[in-house]
């Protein structure tokens, strides 16, 4: 685009040195030589001049933009340029420029004066301050009177944040006369209307005996002027003083006035009247709202203007949020019921949108009694055609079910639930976001239903989705018993662990401490071992950014590992040592990163082992990995309490020792597996795949073969590993099954599975021997020698990291692409045999455009031979 446009600028340049030179052709003049100069160059602030010589030369310039840039540039000048240099040359410029004749410029003046003030305050010089108060705002105050309405509403803006910084006691001395000589002008009306405008904002800065007697009497004045313009901007903007009188001053001086207003022969002043409703009420209490706000609302739902109704029911939510469940009458709740029925017959687009986004308050307020009154409401806006409106409901799903109950939430929002999770993926997004708080809400048996449908959402081929169920991973793991954590959840959180994507990874890191405590708390040996074991695995697996994960996990739980030394001492440690010799430069870097936050704690502050890796990680060869090893050495250890094993605290933030009769159940457990992987079966977790229907009695069972293959995992790990090689028959994308859908059986060919297990062994073992290979090469090398192994090394890694990066880079595009094409849907998820046919059409739809693009080819060739022979 900027090619095209300075293309496109030189075009203009020529054009004009044409008309300019037959201009002078015709006049007899000489034609000076055209020249093509870039037009950019032309708008050029020279910014290696000094400051006061660029403002004196660009000041005065020619072109409008360079003057323009300058004095919006001001902010920044006063501070370079000291308070001695703005109060010599800055503060006449400022004058001079009033008498300017272009609007813009004196609309930037009016715009950038406060920043200047602020800059003179906050030097905290009185004679700063003076000239911002003797200076600065009478500039503004004549700028309020300008004939150009733009630079007069910049003005009023400007003297409002002028009084902000003004003390309290000049406030009404200084700029409450400059609001009555405004007020007072009757020949125009726009200065009344900067007067209503400031006198309303005033309070802010002002006293409320100061209030009552100078700014009270204008407002009253103001709220009866004839101009209906004058008493629209009164009518909105009541809301400062209210707060500033409080309740009984304001019930006094302040509501008769607003009564009047909401009366007004004008629709728009009543419509400003209705949208300051909610700032005044918040000043009364619940009762006062009752006895004199109420009455008022009600009769504006009643308006006959169709602008002040429908800003009534806008609000209308909000309004009865303010009031007691006991206040809220029959009427009202009738008002609520009709939001969707008045915004269609009104033309209202963003009623739907609104009646939504204040439901739960308004249940909130009338309770759960009263919940059969809206609930035919609730059915047309969880089924709205509007996605953004289903997406609002899909939020507030979770604080729905904490005031209904467990009772209604079954009846009622389980099946909502279900729906949305079938929905296009902004509305998956928003239930899963407190999928975790709903299903606490709902019964045990209601809970079990889904197990198997977080498999299909981590299948899931938005990136985002992923991220959001590993999120609630750690609410999930409190709802569900030992058993379903460690078969369904456990799995969940260790596949995030290997995700393609690094933020599900980061994620996933970030939930493992969390499991952690809970199986502790749990106390089963057997499941602790499983998550113990698949943490040791990260350590060495292949793939560098795993083994970054690795040191990051044991860092972010540093207090669990703290509270459990003998464990992090006999299974962690001893992966330190080759990890400091990783051939990537950014796991030691992380790993240095990671011994570092260990040393903060008092537990781990002198250990040796950690010091010792330090002192050889501080002699590394890349610079980035001694940087973080030095600053690891110097950590200053921090002393943290150790929590007791009787301190009652809740399972998400209490870290627990191990005991140890569960000790000895581990190492026993250890000793009998011999290091063979534990009997830990994910096939279980995956053998229902189906979000159930809310009409189904049972769940229907999905054989996993009959899944499209995947894999997981590009390598597997032999020891000390989950044999997560039926991953591969999870599909990509989940199948949402209900009771109308059947799925199709393919043969899966078992042989072919079981050759591609041997090969991928093979090929692990492969590279674990070549790892060993270079970890084995002697140091005493001459110096070429160790440069070009050096030079190997760095390459070697770069090019690693280059790959996966490059990977993650393709598939982060691939997403991107696929978001900008998918166009968001308003309507409903399409069942499957409209997709059928819809598939067939489409088939039979490229068939044709096929036909036709060669038709199209072949009319092409054809045209080509003719300009060719007409050519030649």
């Amino acid at each position: 685009r900027r090619q095209n446009t300075t293309k496109r600028s030189k075009e203009i340049l020529k054009m004009s040195d044409f008309f300019r030179m037959m201009a002078q052709k015709a006049g007899g003049e000489s034609v000076p030589e055209s020249t093509n100069e870039d037009p950019s160059q032309t708008l050029a602030i020279d910014d290696s001049l000094p400051i006061l010589d660029r403002i004196s030369t660009y000041i005065n310039s020619d072109i409008l933009l360079q003057r323009i840039y300058i004095i919006r540039s001001l902010r920044f000048y006063v501070s370079q340029l000291g308070l001695a240099e703005t109060d010599k040359h800055v503060i006449p410029l400022l004058e001079s420029l009033m008498t300017e004749q272009e609007p813009s410029i004196r609309q930037a003046l009016a715009e950038s004066l406060p920043e200047v003030a602020k800059f003179l305050v906050e030097t905290g010089d009185e004679g700063a301050y003076k000239i911002a108060l003797h200076i600065l705002v009478p500039l503004t105050v004549e700028l309020c009177t300008d004939r150009t309405p733009r630079v007069r509403t910049s003005a009023t803006t400007s003297l409002i944040s002028l009084a902000s910084m003004s003390k309290t006691e000049d406030v009404e001395i200084f700029y409450c006369p400059i609001i009555k000589s405004l007020a007072k002008d009757s020949t125009y009306e726009d200065h009344r209307v900067a007067a209503a405008q400031l006198v309303t904002s005033y309070p802010n800065f002002m006293s409320k005996e100061s209030a009552l007697t100078a700014v009270h009497p204008m407002i009253l004045s103001l709220a009866s002027d004839p101009s209906h313009k004058v008493r629209k901007v009164v009518a909105a903007n009541l809301e400062p003083i209210c707060k500033l009188l409080g309740q009984s001053s304001a019930v006094e001086h302040v509501l008769p006035m607003y009564i009047a207003l909401c009366a007004d022969s004008v629709w728009g002043v009543r419509k400003a009247a209705v949208e300051s409703l909610i700032g005044i009420g918040n000043v009364f209490d619940q009762q006062k709202r009752a006895a004199m706000l109420l009455p008022i609302f009600e009769r504006l739902l009643e308006d006959q203007s169709r602008w002040v109704k429908g800003a009534c029911y806008h609000i209308l939510g909000q309004f009865i949020a303010l009031l007691k469940g006991e206040q809220v009458s029959t009427k009202l709740i009738q008002h609520f019921n009709m939001m969707l029925s008045v915004g269609k017959s009104i033309g209202d687009a963003d009623m739907n949108l609104k009646c939504a986004f204040h439901f739960p308050a308004v249940l909130y307020t009338i309770g759960a009694t009263k919940w059969g009154e809206i609930s035919g409401l609730y059915q047309q806006l969880v089924k709205d055609p509007m996605w953004k409106v289903r997406q609002t409901m899909a939020y507030s799903l979770h604080e729905i079910a904490k005031i209904l109950g467990m009772e209604l939430s079954e009846s009622t929002l389980i099946p909502v639930f279900e729906g949305y999770l079938r929905d296009i993926d902004e509305i998956k997004l928003a239930v899963m976001k407190h999928m975790g708080e709903f299903l606490g809400n709902v019964t045990t048996r209601s809970q079990r239903k889904y197990l198997t449908a977080f498999a299909q959402l981590q299948h899931s081929k938005s990136w985002r989705i992923r991220k959001e169920l590993i999120k609630q991973l750690e609410r999930l793991c409190v709802i569900y018993n030992p058993a379903d954590n460690h078969e369904h959840i456990l799995p969940l959180l260790l596949i995030a662990c290997h995700d393609s994507f690094a933020c599900i990874r980061k994620a996933a890191g970030a939930r493992v401490g969390g499991m952690l405590r809970r199986l502790t708390k749990d106390g089963i040996a057997q499941f602790l071992e499983v998550l113990i074991l698949q943490l040791l695995n990260l350590a060495t697996h292949s793939s560098y950014s795993t083994r970054q994960l690795f040191t990051r996990i044991i860092a972010t739980e540093k207090e669990f590992f703290a509270a459990n030394t003998e464990l992090f001492y006999s299974r962690f440690t001893p992966k330190f040592s080759k990890l400091s010799k990783d051939k990537v430069a950014n796991v030691r870097m992380t790993l240095a990163e990671m011994l570092g936050e260990l040393r903060t704690l008092e537990v781990f502050a002198e250990d040796e082992k950690f010091k010792e890796i330090l002192t050889n990680l501080s002699t590394d060869r890349d610079r980035d990995v001694k940087r973080h090893a030095l600053q690891s050495l110097g950590a200053v250890p921090v002393t943290t309490p150790k929590p007791s094993v009787e301190e009652v605290a809740p399972v998400e933030t209490r870290i627990d020792p191990i005991p140890l009769n569960l000790k000895e159940e581990a190492a026993e457990f250890a000793e009998n597996t011999e290091r063979v992987v534990p009997q830990f079966s994910l096939e279980a977790s995956f053998e229902k795949i189906e979000i159930p229907s809310s009409d189904e009695e049972e769940e229907g069972v999905v054989d996993p073969k009959e899944m499209e293959t995947k894999v997981v995992e590009e390598s597997v790990v032999v020891q000390h590993t989950l044999d997560l090689a039926h991953l591969k028959d999870i599909p990509s994308e989940p199948v949402l099954v209900d009771q109308h859908t059947e799925i199709q059986n393919p043969n899966v060919d078992v042989e072919s599975e079981k050759a591609s297990e041997v090969v991928l062994v093979e090929e692990t073992k492969q590279s674990q021997s070549d790892e060993e290979k270079v970890e084995e090469t002697p140091h005493d090398e001459t110096a070429e020698d160790n440069l070009k192994s050096e030079l190997n090394d760095s390459s070697e890694e770069n090019k690693e990291v280059q790959e996966e990066e490059k990977q993650e880079e393709k598939e982060e595009e691939r997403e991107e692409e696929k978001g900008e094409k998918e166009e968001r849907v308003d309507q409903d998820p399409i069942e499957k045999k409209d997709e059928e046919k819809e598939s067939s059409n489409a088939s039979v739809q490229e068939s044709e455009e096929t036909s036709a693009e060669v038709e199209t080819s072949k009319e092409e060739k054809e045209e080509r031979v003719d300009l060719e022979d007409d050519e030649t």
